[in-house]
């Protein structure tokens, strides 16, 4: 072994001089290593740097550590803050609520029962909701509690508004400084409460017939109220909030049966984030991009102000009215099944230049349906009245779980509305989309179970991720398109982190361990980057024998290698980086991306040359085919066939020479050469019988220079060459009394054993077996003897056959004169 290693490495100090004097060789030729796309890059380790879906490093948001639970809880729910003393209230769990500064440890909040969770937060004017979920559910605030004695007054949640019946309070939005709309369950109501009057009654302003309204968002006028729920995943648009019968309908079906978050974007679409449990396996829904697809263009969007869709919309107004029904009931009377004329959702996919005028044909084609029937589906959705009772209880009973069973996508999704009721399909993973929140250029989605936050481009749809926790939950995002940091609430375990408004100053990608299959000169590395002013990317490199890039075993990192802004060089042009590190099998790069704060460098391409030392070929079995003779009566063929398995570590051509050996020879006697096949049919009637061995030389000569050509051989096991039948001798005919004559004998062969002994008497058409005497044949010496009785005539003749098993067959004509 070590010499082999020796000669590797001289190998590889021998082909970098030949490839420096620009050889042709092809069995030198250097192997590329390329990265740029998501897939190539996406094994590697990175450290403040996201990998976008276009195969691109950046460097990823500031991230700033505000608190993290540790023991007080492992979860969060909801947050508001900061105040003007940088603390902020958390809606924490397993049970409770928190004050957290920066640097201190959590502070709990009295006044919550152990029976009792927080899960949703606001602000309303002035005051801090807290929404305790319990039986029953209340509307608390944060205030001082007076102590006992001479106790100090506690800081708690004081009781101030009562909702009977509500079990969980999911979200809290406020309508105005003294209401706020309330999303609760296990009946699926959304509430208005009015905190200026705490005994008042809480009114129900929709009834959806659900078990949960799990998220909430309100219009930018605040004249529209969005909810979203579970068990069916519908999302409900209420109008008219002040009005006795507020105008309900359902804006949109998803395929998925909860609506987790929702976000009214600035340009009035509402993003609408599902959450299938079932869904959200480990790991991205589809493998990393594994080809260059190219940057994306922006993407024709469908103005709202579109001719069209202003009818759309008007009609769609004429058309809140509450839809016929048909409920199916089995024999009980119980309904089992709701019929609707509502029509599952199309999940679009934007709208291109070319579309459009289909678009519009189909729209014209629903317009004049809805005159007609009076009731209008656009993008595929159906309507829904309000409070309905009758309505509430048949869609309680409808039945989900066929629905689900039949749906064709996995993973859940990010949906955008426009204002036109028309569905886009922003992101699809394997994870529950849990947050949403809308930055200066892009949307950004907070996800679960493997704690990664996506960044959609809101005019390419460019997907990448933007922080990849090791929490298993972003529960919530928190941020303003205005600019200012994007606060991030992580859950299992508890953090509370903020993510600055410019990009980090320092980020780093490791890769993986890139494999040459065997100790390699690795040597030029070509690096394409952008890089802004102000900014620079270092590149380096370490080697090593060991796959495990942990193990200590591996070179230390290369001197960083500074690549700097040029305005005269173009980005499309790599930087060329020489690789110093020792040769190896295995090479690990690191990319550092440095800026100071706003500007973004990027890394766009990575490759690696490496040329392996020229290696001997591979032959892996040698085996030769000898002819098989089933029955003694088998004619027997002398075609022996020599087949063999080769390969070349380096992907050499091969030539192969073929030999043969006879037994007790040193002599190799040449069958064949300058083969290209694996195989070769050998003549043996042309050699003498006896015991041969065959030898294969595979070299690689053909993609070599003479110095450097590499072979390997390999010997098979040893083959009988027999074509000669048998022997006889001592073979006689004893005449005996009663017309019998005693036929003996000893059958001998030089080399196979005995296979068959027979005869045929006068004119019989088929061979009668002769038993040896020691009644098997198993060896090259057999002898024999047949008594053959009641003969007639003078003169009989025998035909005696012997036969080995290579099949050599001898005949021999016997006169017998019975008595």
């Amino acid at each position: 072994m070590m010499n082999l290693l020796r000669r590797c490495q001289t190998a590889v100090v021998v082909m970098a001089a030949v490839v420096s004097c620009g050889s042709a060789a092809w069995g030198i030729q250097p192997v590329t290593v390329l990265h740029e796309t998501e897939a190539d890059f996406s094994e590697g380790v990175a450290d403040g740097t996201r990998i976008t879906n276009t195969g691109r490093i950046e460097l990823t948001r500031e991230l700033t550590d505000l608190a993290e639970g540790e023991e007080a809880f492992s979860s969060l729910f909801d947050v508001v803050g900061p105040d003007a003393e940088g603390r902020y209230r958390v809606a924490a769990g397993p049970a409770g609520y928190f004050i957290v500064e920066e640097g201190a440890p959590p502070v709990m909040v009295g006044g919550i029962d152990e029976s009792e969770q927080v899960f949703a937060l606001t602000k309303a004017g002035n005051r801090l909701i807290v929404g305790v979920s319990g039986e029953p559910s209340r509307l608390g605030v944060e205030g001082l509690m007076a102590g006992e004695g001479d106790e100090e007054a506690e800081l708690a949640v004081t009781p101030s508004v009562i909702l009977e019946g509500v079990r969980y309070i999911w979200q809290i939005v406020p309508l105005d400084g003294e209401r706020v709309a309330v999303a609760t369950g296990t009946e699926g109501k959304v509430l208005i409460v009015d905190l200026s009057d705490p005994d008042s009654e809480p009114r129900v302003l929709l009834e959806t017939g659900q078990s949960h309204v799990l998220s909430l968002a309100l219009s930018e006028d605040g004249q529209t109220l969005y909810a979203g729920t579970d068990g069916e995943g519908l999302v409900y648009r209420v109008r008219d909030l002040e009005a006795d019968k507020p105008s309900v309908y359902v804006l949109f079906d998803a395929p998925e049966p909860e609506i987790a978050s929702m976000l009214v974007t600035r340009d009035g679409s509402l993003l609408v984030g599902t959450a299938d449990a079932e869904q959200a396996r480990p790991g991205r829904l589809e493998e990393a991009i594994d080809e260059s697809v190219g940057e994306v263009e922006p993407v024709l969007e469908v103005e709202p102000s579109d001719p069209i869709l202003d009818a759309v919309e008007e009609d769609e107004a004429e058309a809140e009215v509450e839809p016929e029904t048909e409920v199916s009931a089995d024999d009980t009377g119980d309904d089992v099944e709701l019929k609707t004329d509502a029509v599952e959702p199309e999940q679009a996919t934007g709208v291109t230049g070319e579309q459009r005028d289909r678009l519009r044909e189909v729209l014209r084609e629903r317009l004049m349906a809805a005159r007609e029937s009076g009731e209008m589906q656009v993008g595929g959705m159906g309507q829904a009245s309000g409070s309905s009772e009758a309505r509430r209880s048949a869609t309680a009973s409808r039945v989900r779980p066929a629905r689900q069973a039949s749906r064709d996508q996995e993973g859940n999704a990010v949906y955008a509305i426009t204002e036109a009721g028309f569905v886009i399909e922003v992101l699809r993973e394997s994870a529950t989309m849990l947050s949403l929140v809308e930055l200066a250029d892009f949307i950004v989605v907070g996800t679960g179970n493997e704690g990664q936050v996506f960044s959609v481009d809101e005019e390419t749809f460019e997907v990448s991720v933007l922080a990849d926790f090791e929490s298993e939950q972003v529960s919530f995002l928190r941020g303003d398109v205005g600019g200012g940091p994007m606060l991030a609430g992580l859950s299992n375990p508890a953090r509370l982190v903020s993510l600055g408004e410019g990009v980090g100053r320092r980020g780093t990608f490791e890769s993986v361990a890139i494999d040459a299959d065997q100790v390699s000169l690795w040597g030029m590395a070509r690096v394409r980057v952008e890089l802004p002013e102000n900014s620079s990317v270092t590149f380096e490199t370490r080697s090593g024998n060991v796959g495990d890039v942990e193990s200590e075993m591996w070179s230390a990192w290369s001197a960083p290698m500074g690549l700097m802004p040029n305005a005269a060089a173009a980005m499309e042009l790599p930087r060329e980086v020489p690789i110093v590190s020792p040769p190896a099998r295995f090479l690990q790069y690191r990319v550092t991306l440095l800026g100071d704060g706003r500007v973004a460098p990027s890394v766009d391409a990575v490759e690696l040359t490496h040329v392996t030392p020229n290696l001997p070929p591979r032959l892996a079995s040698v085996q030769v085919q000898v002819p098989e003779v089933e029955n003694p009566d088998d004619e027997v063929s002398s075609e022996y066939g020599i087949e063999w398995e080769a390969s070349d570590p380096n992907g050499d051509r091969l030539e192969y020479v073929v030999e043969m050996q006879p037994a007790g020879s040193s002599v190799w006697i040449e069958l064949e050469n300058e083969l290209a096949e694996t195989r070769l049919s050998w003549a043996t009637q042309r050699v003498p019988d006896g015991w041969y061995r065959v030898r294969v030389t595979a070299d690689d000569r053909l993609d070599n220079p003479p110095d450097m050509a590499r072979f390997a051989r390999r010997v098979s096991d040893a083959v009988l060459v027999d074509q000669t039948p048998p022997e006889v001798e001592g073979l006689e005919a004893i005449t005996m009394p009663g017309r019998a004559v005693r036929v003996s004998g000893e059958v001998i062969d030089a080399l196979s054993p005995i296979a068959g002994i027979g005869y045929l008497l006068d004119g019989d058409t088929s061979y009668r077996p002769i038993v040896p005497e020691d009644l098997i044949l198993d060896s090259t010496r057999e002898a024999f003897s047949i008594t053959l009785r009641g003969l007639t005539g003078l003169e009989r003749v025998m035909t005696l056959r012997v036969v080995d098993r290579r099949g050599n067959a001898r005949l021999i004509p016997l006169i017998i004169r019975p008595e």
